[in-house]
């Protein structure tokens, strides 16, 4: 199915997208599904005191926009690059076309759908667990796969979330989980670098 989408994207605009750049806000209606060609976007709310609530990213290859709003007129979330990327917009037209032509379209994208509810349960879980610290040790190795963040030439592996971005996904203040962060950085769990998390070792967490 990717080699179909990819087949009727070719011809489609490119669009260069920096780290944070807006694809489609909270609240407002979204006319565009948007297939994440290169980089990593995430999905968001921004709650009353506004602090992010973080509920997924979408990594090259995946989608947001239209398809994955269950109908709503509405957009439920906002969605933002965390990295440099390129992103293909294809307006609701088009792929109403390209589905009533390619049927298989619309069971990739509820499979699509299905996959990221499966995520967002495995985070419920990791929510569950008492401590920050041992959420950020559930949370680290869950992001690494289900993003499918490749490993660097010396094997480690980069999480490119800023630490606010990390508190938005464990449900934590920025200032508890900047805090557990340091006292994983002092027992070389992890490096912190400026807008992303290091991790030397993968092997080395759910070892406590």
């Amino acid at each position: 199915m990717e080699e179909v989408l990819v087949s009727f994207t070719r011809n489609a605009e490119r669009i260069q997208k920096s780290r944070g750049s807006q694809l489609f806000s909270e609240g407002l209606a979204v006319e565009n599904l948007y297939y994440i060609e290169e980089g990593f976007a995430k999905l968001f709310s921004i709650d009353s005191n506004g602090r992010e609530t973080l509920y997924t990213i979408v990594s090259p290859g995946g989608v947001c926009g239209i398809a994955l709003e269950n109908g709503h007129a509405h957009s439920n979330y906002t969605a933002s690059m965390i990295t440099d990327g390129i992103v293909i917009e294809i307006p609701k037209r088009s792929l109403a076309k390209f589905c009533k032509e390619e049927p298989r379209a619309w069971r990739w994208l509820a499979e699509r759908e299905a996959k990221q509810r499966a995520s967002m349960e495995r985070r419920i879980k990791i929510l569950s667990i008492p401590e920050v610290i041992r959420r950020l040790d559930a949370l680290i190795p869950y992001l690494i796969e289900d993003c499918g963040f490749l490993p660097e030439e010396d094997g480690s592996f980069v999480i490119p979330l800023l630490q606010s971005e990390v508190a938005g996904f464990v449900g934590a203040t920025r200032e508890t989980t900047s805090a557990m962060l340091n006292v994983m950085a002092k027992r070389n769990l992890i490096r912190l670098a400026r807008g992303r998390v290091v991790i030397p070792d993968l092997s080395a967490f759910g070892q406590a």
